[in-house]
C-alpha cells in the first residue's frame, strides 16, 4: 500500500478563489485564512493505491480514498496565513476594450470578468495587484 499526495503541478498557490472568504478593498484582497494542508492540498483526503490486490479472482490495482494523516482530516494545518503571498507593488494595466489583459506578474492573459481568476484587484495565478487604468476601468 502507498499513500500519494495529490501532485500539483501548475506553479501557483490557487487555482481559482475561495467562495467562503471576502475579498474587499479593507484586506487589500488578501483575506486572512486558515493555511490548507501541504499533503492533501485542503481536501482533508488523500489517495490510497494498493498494487496486486486479487478481486473476483483477478489482480487489480486499486484506488481509495482516505483521511489525511497530516491534518486528520480538517484540510489545514491550524495556522493562520494572508491568501495571497505577493505583496509586490500595484501595477497599472489597461484591459482590451472587451475586459481582457495580460498580467505584468506572469504573463497570463484572463478577462476581469472571470470572478475565478480575477479578486476585483488580485489576479489569482501570480497573486499580483493590478490597477485598472483606462478602457473599461
Amino acid at each position: 500500500m502507498r499513500l500519494e499526495p495529490k501532485p500539483n503541478k501548475l506553479k501557483m498557490r490557487h487555482h481559482s478563489l475561495r467562495r467562503d472568504v471576502a475579498f474587499t478593498h479593507a484586506n487589500d484582497h488578501n483575506p486572512i485564512v486558515l493555511e490548507e494542508c501541504p499533503r492533501c492540498c485542503g481536501s482533508g483526503k488523500m489517495g490510497v493505491y494498493e498494487y496486486g490486490v486479487e478481486y473476483n479472482g483477478r489482480i487489480v490495482d486499486t484506488h481509495s480514498r482516505v483521511e489525511c494523516d497530516v491534518c486528520s482530516g480538517s484540510g489545514t494545518t491550524g495556522e493562520k496565513v494572508p491568501y495571497f503571498d505577493n505583496n509586490a507593488p500595484v501595477i497599472d494595466v489597461a484591459p482590451s476594450a472587451d475586459g481582457w489583459l495580460t498580467c505584468p506578474g506572469c504573463g497570463w492573459r484572463f478577462t476581469v470578468r472571470d470572478r475565478n481568476v480575477w479578486s476585483g484587484l488580485r489576479h489569482v495565478r501570480c497573486d499580483q495587484r493590478i490597477r485598472l487604468v483606462g478602457g473599461d476601468a
